[in-house]
């Protein structure tokens, strides 16, 4: 089983990419953002993603490894 450090280390991750994400939005709402901005926008959003499959991965009955015969 995983450790909860794991799962805490996955939620601050995430914590801080929505807080950047929320930032790089206002940002581009306001229109002061350069056009590298938006494509680091996207490159966030990416990773944004990618932290959802690797807490589904943690999380999912069906992805764990078998534990010890019984």
């Amino acid at each position: 089983m995983r450790s909860k450090n794991t799962y805490e280390q996955v939620d601050l991750i995430s914590d801080r990419l929505d807080a950047a994400l929320d930032r790089l939005c206002a940002a581009i709402d306001r229109g002061v953002a350069t056009s590298d901005a938006v494509w680091l926008l996207h490159g966030l959003e990416q990773v944004e993603a990618r932290i959802a499959m690797v807490r589904y991965e943690l999380t999912s009955p069906f992805l764990r490894p078998p534990g010890p015969a019984g």
